[in-house]
């Protein structure tokens, strides 16, 4: 099977333009608080739900430190 040569120039340019809208033109990620309302209503509470945990964490840390000496 013979492909023309006009066939593959149009394929390597495809492919070409392709992997550049990939890798040039990808969108950038979006933060958290950027996204629709309902999870930005949520955000305030794990972000203190997540400080509430790394207190915990925090004091946990210090009472087996305490306990090694």
């Amino acid at each position: 099977m013979v492909v023309p040569r006009s066939l593959l120039f149009v394929a390597v340019v495809a492919v070409a333009v392709i992997a550049l809208w990939l890798a040039a033109l990808r969108p950038e990620p979006v933060a958290v608080r950027h996204t629709p309302l309902a999870p930005v209503k949520a955000i305030p509470r794990a972000e203190q739900a997540s400080s509430v945990s790394d207190k915990a964490n925090a004091d946990l840390q210090a009472a087996l430190e305490a306990a090694d000496r």
